[in-house]
């Protein structure tokens, strides 16, 4: 099916891979086309806005026969076909379910029966049987009864139950405009799962159904009880930040719009700490070394430590930043000693953080604009701040003095010192990234990253050999330290890369993206 530009529906050769016909769905007055099943071995039906059509290939032609809705008006968003009835179902954006007959059995035309709803409980409006959010799923069970998923998270079985006919020569006379929805459909069971139902499969025993919705979470549910269970999820908005545990690649920390999230590697979800309140994001995410704490950045400007077994709340650093960004950036030193966050305004804070005593040690204001990065040095001593200034400033910890100051081409998103402590790398908003001398302040050579698309983040392996850059083409690419020269690449196709880390091992990457993604590699040691 085509969509709103195209308007054309294709009927394709799978084995010789072409196409054999073609025709326009939409009319003037109705569609596109956005739902389609095969009722026959040449015979589909086709449905949209305000659409209801029935399709014959005829050798390398189409021909097509609409099926009146009358005054009905619909936006048709799913399908399904119940063979035993002869019918097939459409959902509807409106909340009701369409029934069309197909009468294949008598070579007639196809034919809607009505609009049909739940039936309202006693002293509810006629209009309280519909389905909330609009039906997004249809599925026909063993025993004929229509499980239907809602927007708003509920999935509905329901009984359909015969329409009444009007008694031959008898004559009404209505008194109202009546309403097109028949309350013919009995409610038997029902569940509700967070966020609205996107798909339901039956499973091959016809016992269970899997249900998938829009947080990202898949359910399995058993029809006959309506008893569920989570079997898999993942993220579902942007991730900003991640990080890997200094002796494992096992486990990986992950923040964003949902809160933190503890992974393991074949994707088992350990630990979700959803935000304090709503729009509140984790912006920056770091595990220490002996792995007791999870130190966390958010967008409300406060840095909080969690226990990474249970996700209790050890300590919570208020105001950690100033400006109204929030947490920006934020590093932590390898014995878990010291912090150093930024913020929107530039400002450079450092802290010494324990066991929940945590103390302000100094700020500074040296950038002009948003702190974009910070990085300490293995041993402690210097940190490395970059900003959208341009500015990449080299910190003594221990003073919070000034020691160099880098000057890049452009804005600056990230930045890092290397495990020699001798260089230091800074990636600019134009793709240029400068290696740097620590002690003599002097650029030592300058490279463009990419020559299409934008560099979104990089990261330093650990052992210094290598560094990974992420694009807004959803790209990933390891680059050699010394030559300079790229080794693998990789594509995530995903969205825009938001965050990539190297694990410890050096040979492990994650690579996160905007639509809530992680994307795990592994490369051969050379």
């Amino acid at each position: 099916l085509g969509g709103a530009d195209d308007g054309k529906i294709v009927v394709w050769n799978i084995a010789q891979s072409r196409a054999i016909c073609s025709q326009a769905v939409a009319t003037g007055k109705s569609g596109p086309a956005l739902v389609i099943v095969f009722t026959g071995p040449d015979i589909f039906v086709c449905g949209g806005k305000d659409l209801l059509q029935t399709w014959t290939i005829k050798g390398d032609k189409l021909s097509a026969g609409n099926t009146s809705l009358g005054k009905i008006k619909r936006e048709l968003t799913v399908v399904v076909r119940d063979p035993v009835r002869d019918s097939v179902y459409f959902g509807t954006t409106s909340g009701d379910v369409l029934k069309v007959a197909l009468n294949s059995k008598t070579g007639g035309p196809s034919a809607l029966v009505a609009a049909l709803v739940r039936k309202p409980k006693k002293g509810m409006p006629s209009n309280s049987g519909r389905f909330s959010g609009g039906v997004n799923c249809l599925l026909v069970t063993a025993n004929g009864d229509l499980l239907v998923g809602c927007g708003d998270g509920e999935v509905v079985s329901v009984e359909e139950t015969p329409i009444k006919k009007a008694v031959a020569g008898q004559v009404v006379f209505p008194t109202q405009v009546g309403d097109p929805t028949k309350p013919n459909l009995i409610q038997k069971k029902s569940a509700r799962f967070c966020g609205s139902i996107t798909s339901m499969v039956l499973t091959p025993s016809g016992t269970e159904v899997l249900i998938a919705t829009s947080s990202c979470k898949v359910f399995k549910m058993t029809i006959l009880t309506f008893s569920h269970s989570q079997i898999l999820s993942c993220p579902s908005r942007p991730i900003l930040t991640a990080s890997f545990p200094s002796t494992s690649c096992q486990l990986y920390a992950v923040g964003g719009e949902d809160g933190l999230q503890l992974w393991t590697e074949d994707g088992q979800l350990v630990l979700h700490i959803p935000p304090s309140l709503p729009g509140v994001a984790a912006t920056q995410v770091r595990l220490t070394k002996d792995g007791r704490s999870v130190i966390s950045g958010w967008s409300d400007g406060n840095v909080r430590i969690y226990t990474p077994e249970t996700g209790k709340l050890v300590e919570e650093i208020r105001n950690a930043v100033t400006g109204s960004e929030g947490v920006t950036a934020m590093a932590v030193s390898s014995r878990g000693d010291k912090m150093v966050v930024g913020g929107g305004d530039g400002a450079v804070r450092v802290w010494d953080i324990g066991w929940g005593t945590a103390k302000l040690v100094k700020t500074v204001r040296e950038h002009r604009g948003r702190v974009t990065a910070a990085h300490i040095a293995g041993d402690g001593k210097l940190a490395l701040t970059t900003g959208s200034d341009g500015a990449g400033i080299v910190w003594n910890v221990a003073t919070l003095t000034r020691s160099q100051l880098f000057k890049g081409t452009s804005g600056l998103s990230s930045g890092f010192l290397h495990p020699n402590n001798v260089h230091g790398l800074i990636l600019g908003l134009d793709n240029h990234l400068g290696y740097w001398d620590i002690m003599g302040g002097g650029e030592l050579r300058n490279m463009v990253l990419a020559r299409k698309g934008h560099v979104t983040c990089m990261d330093l392996s650990p052992d210094g050999m290598y560094f990974a850059i992420g694009t807004d083409q959803s790209m990933v690419k390891v680059i050699r330290y010394s030559e300079g020269n790229t080794i693998r690449v990789g594509m995530a196709s995903c969205g825009s890369i938001t965050c990539i880390k190297f694990g410890p091992d050096s040979h492990t990457l994650l690579a996160a993206t905007e639509f809530g993604a992680t994307v795990l590699w592994c490369f051969d040691r050379e």
